[in-house]
């Protein structure tokens, strides 16, 4: 039960004690009680009238039970209700237990005042909750008109909350009904209005201002002050013109409520004397202001009736009478011609108002708006802008609509109010049209945007709408077809200043604010983009060992020091690491293959490679169905949905959740700032904006006027901005001088994020909210890398073993001599890379990680490896096994997923048919220095997927001709063997450029000379060689038979013999050539290992040592004749036939000694298709180098400088013989020695020099070009075979055919004195008559005798050779 005390002075409240809640309807009574029972026309109710106190039910019994009314009679008073939500007691009933629903209960009160009065109600607070509760005001005197109604059933609000301020009514009624609606338990309701009655003469009506006689206007009270017009109201009045004029009407505001309730009517006619004519009814309502027009009436009666209160503002409507002689004339299209004398009688009908109503653009030519923008248009705040009407259509005008209208008509965009003077600017002109509402070009981030930006909103222009200054808000009631989510915003000045409606749709005809780039040149300057920010100087470092100062003196991540995306290091894919760490990190290689990525991204969910391939096979297994599922393998809990925070990494977490976000209020804070700068200016992380003074605690900079060092300034005089919004592609600053200069922006000092130009303070570096596109920013915040390691990222390169259990997600390891197993990484299936070579393992236990793409298993003892233990690894890519002393790799399943095997060093008896029965998808293969000498069929064939083999380190001297024909795809091979490049062992259609093998220098494919420039130099040389010393065995033992007494003669015969050899090898060698041309590539193996290429060797060897003994015997021979020449230390015929056999003996026997059984396995003489095992020619590591080296090149050169020195002491030997005798006698014969012998040293010189000096170039590892191979087999080699029958045999000759050519002119010279000398056989003095002389001169110039040999025969028989 309530007890209301009535008193003038007294309320009190009834606190119930039974209940907890604490609900009150209470009335108050001001005045004296009156009674008048039957005054209102409403049934009498259960109540009970005493003076001084009424009762009531309790509340709670009125909303449980039948509806009741109960009336009560004052004067004034006030009526008061407050619930105040508490939970009811458990006990009360088991339906209100986890419920909080009471539907349409109700409690009703009836007011009735004095007679001729009505009712003035001053609201308090009110507070209503729609969806629970409400509160409706009746006028109850008979038609029970709804005067006022807190939640209107056509309007849903914003935040649900009536809040709208309603402080006085005129109800234009004495009895009102009070209703209560309360829906619900457990939400508030409350409020207070205070009713007084006053006399109906009170009551305000129509007001009317006259301006001048003929001129004024008609309006709503309340108007002037933004007031409602009163609800219940009924109101008229009259204006009347002279006789023979015409009215004009036209509103200047019109805001009247539905038709149903609120009525404008206007009655017109014609009044002239007696005479009332041309009468006409027109009607008003809402809020659509009609053209002005011009009637034929002089008399006006306005009369307005009013419903139910409301938030309409009521009208104004201008009138004019005009003389018939000076009629305000429409031209077209509501276009007026107002360039006539009495314009300023109708002016006042078209005031500025954004609109050219004039032809001549009159009516806008004095407002405050008009400037250098030209006619038409809006000059405010520097800029341009234009209002547009769009016409009237039946189909809805859209936001969108507005902008294609902006950009057709006037090549601009929707009004951008991006500076808080040109928001006050604006509102300020439109307020000019109140009551219509503008499209203006604010609209909600786009998806596109990073996410910090999801709950911003955006000017037309692109600028971040950062101030926004908020009168009022509200939603269309059509929200869900407008979707909310991207809606766009609408500019309405119906209200106390101004307020925004949302939703890309609207139910009246709009308005549309164009901005325009200006063209006039005094506003020009206004529109010159402003120089860049420059970004604050970092006082001191604030980043840790674990980020890296790249030379740009930015910092990354030191796991990003070499990323090419990071701009440190490296400027392309292919440069060398510059960055100064202990470790560089290493890549994870993208398909493309030229692409590379740090392993910390790979498997991240996030595609950091242009082909995807970076996480295209990552396993991470299916998601719990309690978590959800980002789309992309990335399982999160189901809380982290829609909580304003990207937690997927693609965000997908917040992107589905529009439906979600309908309800949400978009003005909510953090969206804008609504406060002009300077400010300093955050994001939240969580898609909105916070801002603060200037000066904080938290800041870095050094005064009040400075921004941190954390951010930046827009402007001079602009909001501060965090240092991330510079360059990331969004306008921020409202002259967008954030987004210039990107292309040269560094940021010294800053964190700049990967693949990208944005860079961060220290302090937003794991600050818990991601800012790089690639969140780079937030990785590793709390990662510790252990002692034993070097960490780069989730790189880890360790000395030591570690607990790999610790770190789940590490991708790369590299633990080579660590002595870890695959066991200690059971738990690590991230694992990418993975390096246990060195560490000792002698067996593979399964190896179970799903992600795991190398495995470097190299320099281990693993004896043998069965494939089964590598498959449940079904992602592995790149296997290292080289150098372990693998003998089997059993095929218990096949590994079709390793692309890359590198079995390098590995001896495996049959290795090729171990490899094709396992890893059957290989794209590349590394089987260098494994020693395979012969291949089986099929050969590599059913590897069909090989691209790069490489088989070098190999000598494969027995392969089938199908060795490589299966191989369809292959692109590049390395081996050793010339044959491998052949057309007839590669498969069709690949190309002989990407074979990579040490040519052959001599031999081809096809023949064993590979030219014809080599067969005929090796033809003119064996023909030389065998012509030649067989002419010479056949002079010295035939012809010169006196010269066998001679040892000399003995050598020279042996020289002979053993450089016919040689010949006789180069024979053989063009035979070869000859018998094997066309198909050489398949005979090569047969030709070196046959009888004829071994014999070849043999001749050619025993030739050329042979031949280097006997020469060095012939030397000595020389030396010891020339130098004692009376004593008998000489070799005689028989000495020099021994020593000439032993020098065959050493030399054959040097020859033969490799063809021993024992020594078979050299392959001496099949090292090459010449047969001739050269250091220079063959490679250096065959088996019977050493013993070639030694022969040929120490053992030769030691011989070559022996003959030198010797000939060297034979020609002084001779010239110490000749000081005796007249120098111009010796002086012939000492040149003649000196040519014969420099051709001997020469010849030596050239053929074994050479061929020294390249061996030891040879064996020092220096690559020589294949010519010098090539010049050495076929030229240098057999050049003394070829010349020794010049220099030893033929010269001789020769030199006997001159000396006997000398003897002859001899004597014709002693002839020739006797004669002049009278016949007599003695020459006397009388030799030197004239006619001696002339005889010799005649000789001397006919060429017949030399002056050298008349001064010797003058010498020699006068001893006179003076004259």
């Amino acid at each position: 039960m309530i007890r209301t005390v009535l008193s003038s002075t007294v309320f009190t409240r009834t606190v119930f004690s039974d209940v907890t809640l604490t609900s009150l309807l209470r009335v108050m009574l001001m005045t004296s009680v009156w009674s008048s029972a039957k005054a209102c026309s409403v049934e009498d109710g259960d109540f009970s009238y005493d003076p001084l106190v009424f009762t009531s039910q309790n509340v709670s019994d009125c909303f449980d039970s039948t509806l009741r009314y109960h009336l009560f009679y004052a004067s004034s008073g006030v009526v008061a209700y407050q619930y105040n939500a508490t939970r009811r007691n458990s006990t009360n009933s088991t339906q209100d237990a986890g419920s909080d629903k009471l539907l349409s209960k109700m409690c009703a009160l009836e007011v009735a005042l004095p007679p001729d009065t009505i009712a003035r109600l001053v609201f308090g607070d009110v507070s209503a909750w729609c969806s629970s509760s409400e509160l409706i005001i009746n006028s109850i005197d008979s038609d029970w008109v709804r005067i006022l109604e807190t939640c209107p059933g056509d309007h849903i609000l914003v935040s649900d909350i009536w809040l709208q301020p309603v402080p006085t009514i005129y109800t234009m009624t004495r009895c009102l009904g009070f209703r209560v609606i309360q829906r619900r338990w457990n939400v508030p309701f409350s409020f207070m209005i205070t009713f007084t009655a006053i006399s109906r003469s009170l009551l305000p009506g129509l007001q009317k201002v006259q301006v001048t006689q003929r001129k004024g206007y008609i309006q709503t009270p309340g108007l002037d002050s933004g007031q409602p017009y009163l609800p219940v109201m009924s109101s008229n009045l009259t204006v009347s013109g002279p006789p023979g004029h015409r009215l004009m009407l036209s509103f200047s505001h019109m805001d009247i409520g539905p038709s149903s309730d609120h009525r404008l009517t206007l009655h017109l006619w014609d009044h002239l004397g007696d005479v009332t004519r041309d009468k006409m009814t027109l009607q008003f309502s809402g809020d659509v202001i009609p053209d002005p027009k011009v009637f034929r009436a002089n008399v006006l009666e306005v009369r307005f009736h009013a419903g139910a209160a409301g938030e309409s503002r009521g009208f104004r409507l201008w009138f004019s009478f005009h003389n018939s002689s000076a009629l305000p004339r429409n031209v077209f299209a509501n276009q007026w011609n107002c360039s006539v004398p009495f314009w300023p009688d109708f002016e006042q009908h078209f005031p500025c108002n954004l609109v050219t109503d004039c032809v001549g653009g009159e009516d806008e030519m004095r407002c405050p708006y008009t400037g250098h923008c030209g006619l038409g248009a809006l000059t405010l705040s520097g800029r341009c802008y234009h209002y547009v009407i769009p016409p009237m259509t039946s189909t809805r005008f859209r936001w969108d609509d507005a902008v294609k209208m902006c950009a057709l008509r006037h090549g601009g965009y929707l009004a951008s109010l991006n500076t808080p003077e040109e928001w006050r600017d604006v509102i300020a002109v439109l307020h000019l049209r109140r009551y219509e509402s503008v499209y203006v070009g604010l609209h909600s981030a786009e998806r596109r945007l990073p996410f910090m930006y999801r709950h911003t909103w955006h000017w037309s222009d692109g600028t971040l709408a950062l101030f926004f200054n908020i009168t009022n808000k509200a939603q269309v009631k059509d929200y869900v077809m407008c979707n909310l989510p991207t809606a766009d915003w609408v500019l309405t000045t119906s209200r106390d200043g101004y307020a925004w409606y949302y939703g890309n749709c609207a139910k009246k005809l709009l308005g549309v604010l164009c901005e325009v780039d200006p063209t006039d040149s005094e506003l020009q300057p206004s529109w010159e983009r402003p120089p860049a920010v420059v970004l604050p100087n970092v006082s001191h470092s604030h980043f840790g060992e674990t980020f890296y100062h790249c030379p740009g003196l930015h910092f990354t991540h030191t796991f990003l020091a070499c990323d090419l995306k990071s701009a440190c290091a490296v400027e392309s894919y292919n440069d060398v690491c510059s960055a100064e760490l202990t470790t560089l990190p290493v890549h994870f290689e993208c398909g493309s293959g030229f692409e590379q990525i740090p392993y910390t991204f790979v498997c991240d969910h996030r595609s950091d490679c242009s082909d995807d391939s970076d996480e295209d096979f990552c396993v991470f297994g299916t998601c719990d169905p309690a978590l959800f599922d980002c789309g992309n393998k990335q399982c999160l809990g189901t809380h982290v949905i829609c909580d304003f925070v990207e937690d997927c990494v693609t965000g997908y977490d917040e992107d589905i959740c529009s439906g979600v976000y309908v309800n949400r209020d978009p003005f909510e804070e953090q969206t804008f700032v609504t406060s002009p700068p300077p400010l300093v200016v955050d994001f939240t992380g969580y898609g909105g904006v916070i801002s603060r003074p200037l000066r904080h605690d938290g800041d870095l900079g050094e005064d009040a006027d400075t921004c941190p060092e954390s951010h930046f300034q827009c402007g001079e005089k602009g909001y501060c901005l965090p240092v991330y919004a510079r360059c990331n592609g969004v306008w921020d600053c409202t002259d967008r001088e954030d987004e210039s200069d990107c292309d040269s922006y560094t940021c010294p000092g800053f964190y700049r994020c990967r693949d990208s130009l944005i860079c961060l303070h220290a302090s937003h570096v794991c600050d818990g909210h991601h800012q790089c596109p690639q969140r780079d920013d937030e990785l590793l915040c709390n990662l510790t890398c252990p002692e034993q390691c070097v960490c780069h990222g989730m790189e880890f390169f360790c000395a030591q073993p570690l607990n790999a259990q610790l770190y789940p997600e590490l991708r790369f390891l590299y633990a080579a001599g660590t002595g870890m197993t695959p066991r200690d990484l059971a738990d690590n299936s991230l694992l990418i890379y993975l390096s246990l070579a060195r560490c000792s393992l002698t067996h593979l236990h399964n190896l179970i990680l799903a992600n795991l793409r190398v495995l470097d298993l190299s320099d281990n003892d693993l004896g043998w490896l069965r494939s089964d233990q590598l498959s449940r690894s079904a992602n592995l890519h790149t296997l290292v096994l080289s150098g372990n002393p693998l003998f089997s790799i059993t095929a218990d399943v096949r590994l079709p997923a390793v692309r890359v095997l590198d079995v390098s060093r590995v001896a495996i008896e049959d290795l090729v048919k171990n490899l094709t029965s396992v890893f059957i998808g290989l794209h590349s293969l590394n089987a260098s220095n494994c020693g395979v000498d012969t291949v089986q069929s099929p050969g590599l064939g059913p590897l069909s997927q090989l691209r790069i083999v490489d088989l070098r380190g190999s000598d494969l001297l027995h392969f089938p001709p199908e060795l490589l024909a299966g191989l369809t795809r292959l692109d590049t091979l390395h081996a050793d063997n010339y044959k491998l490049c052949c057309q007839a062992v590669l498969p069709a259609g690949f190309n002989p450029n990407h074979c990579h093998v040490p040519p052959d220098a001599i031999s081809s494919c096809e023949s064993l000379l590979k030219t014809d420039l080599f067969r005929v130099i090796t033809a003119v040389f064996s023909a030389v060689a065998v012509l030649g010393n067989l002419a010479s065995f056949v002079v010295r033992v035939c012809v010169q038979k006196s010269g066998g007494s001679l040892g000399y003669s003995v050598f020279v015969t042996h020289l002979s013999v053993s450089d016919l050899l040689m010949g006789v090898y180069l024979a053989i060698i063009l035979v070869a050539d000859w018998w094997y041309r066309g198909a050489y590539v398949w005979e090569d193996e047969t030709w070196k290992a046959s009888v004829a290429c071994r014999l070849a060797g043999v001749l050619s060897l025993t030739s050329s040592e042979v031949s280097a003994f006997v020469v060095c015997l012939i030397t000595l021979d020389r030396l010891l004749v020339l130098r004692f020449p009376f004593s008998q230390l000489r070799f005689s015929p028989r000495s020099a036939h021994v020593a000439s056999a032993l020098a065959w003996l050493i030399g054959f026997t040097l020859a033969s000694a490799p063809l021993l059984p024992s020594l078979a396995f050299w392959r001496f003489y099949g090292q090459s298709g010449m047969c001739v095992p050269l250091p220079v020619v063959s490679r250096n590591d065959f088996a019977g180098y050493g013993y070639s080296f030694g022969i040929m090149i120490v053992m030769n050169l030691g011989l070559f400088l022996l003959t030198a020195l010797g000939q060297v002491f034979v020609y002084l030997s001779i010239r110490a013989s000749a000081i005796s005798t007249s120098d111009s006698t010796r002086k012939s014969k000492d040149l003649t020695i000196a040519r014969r012998l420099t051709a001997v040293v020469v010849s030596d010189f050239l053929c074994w020099f050479p061929i020294s000096v390249l061996g030891v170039l040879a064996s020092r590892g220096v690559s020589l070009p294949g010519e010098v191979s090539v010049a050495v087999a076929i030229f240098v080699l057999p050049l003394n075979s070829a010349l020794n029958p010049f220099l030893y045999t033929l010269n001789t000759i020769l030199e006997r055919r001159r000396q006997e050519r000398e003897k002859r002119l001899h004597q014709r010279l002693l002839s020739a004195m006797r004669n002049t000398g009278g016949g007599h056989g003695v020459v006397s003095p009388s030799v030197t008559s004239e006619i001696a002389m002339e005889t010799f001169s005649s000789w001397l110039v006919r060429g017949l005798v030399t002056r050298e040999k008349v001064t010797i025969v003058l010498e020699e028989n006068t001893g006179d050779a003076e004259k």
